[in-house]
């Protein structure tokens, strides 16, 4: 009986210290990896709400749905390339972004897979830096 409380006690530890995405939650600024302290659903909204600090002043943010991406120079800005790269990660062309050469904003499927999207596609060789559209809501 005192292995199965045992049991019971670390399976519930493991669950709290994880997320439901099996581990720390995370997105790339440039070179820079951004963890994610906090992931709260707010009812009311119907949308996840995060923290990047531990502090209670950090500020709320919520994903919009959509992945701003930079294209080395040289590579994925052909029509051809930039079906395939959508077929690839499953995304949606919203339109060039009018800030340089190679700046794309795509759209996921939904809000929470545009940060797991975000990070495979940051990990393109095409790709200069891609990270999700964040909305900053306040503290």
């Amino acid at each position: 009986m005192a292995w199965a409380v045992r049991f019971l006690f670390a399976l519930l530890l493991s669950l709290l210290s994880s997320s439901a995405f099996g581990g720390q939650l995370y997105w790339y600024d440039d070179d820079r990896r951004v963890v994610i302290h906090e992931r709260t659903y707010d009812a009311v909204s119907g949308v996840y709400v995060y923290r990047f600090g531990h502090s209670s002043n950090a500020p709320k943010r919520q994903l919009t749905g959509n992945i701003i991406v930079k294209f080395f120079a040289a590579s994925g800005a052909g029509a051809d390339s930039l079906t395939g790269f959508q077929a690839r990660y499953s995304i949606t062309l919203v339109k060039k972004l009018p800030i340089g050469s190679g700046y794309y904003l795509f759209s996921a499927i939904d809000r929470e897979s545009s940060l797991d999207i975000a990070n495979q596609i940051y990990r393109d060789d095409q790709v200069r830096f891609a990270y999700p559209d964040w909305l900053t809501l306040g503290k």
